[in-house]
């Protein structure tokens, strides 16, 4: 899903997976993935970092439960 805001910080992340991917298919792409609970936090710091350093970004994340 595209999601500006990080909803995903509003789940319960007990046993919630992510897939997450910032400027995909670009030179720029970033890729996390992991248990939300352990990701979340890396997302929202590197989402932050490099739309300061670009000055926008275009990510999409797939949220899938055990």
């Amino acid at each position: 899903m595209l999601d500006g805001g990080c909803a995903f910080g509003g789940l319960p992340p007990k046993g919630v997976h992510i897939w997450w991917g910032g400027y995909v298919g670009m030179a720029e792409e970033c890729l996390i993935a992991g248990p939300l609970a352990v990701a979340a936090a890396r997302i929202i710091e590197t989402r932050a970092r490099l739309r300061a350093r670009h000055g926008w970004i275009m990510d999409i994340s797939i949220l899938s439960r055990d």
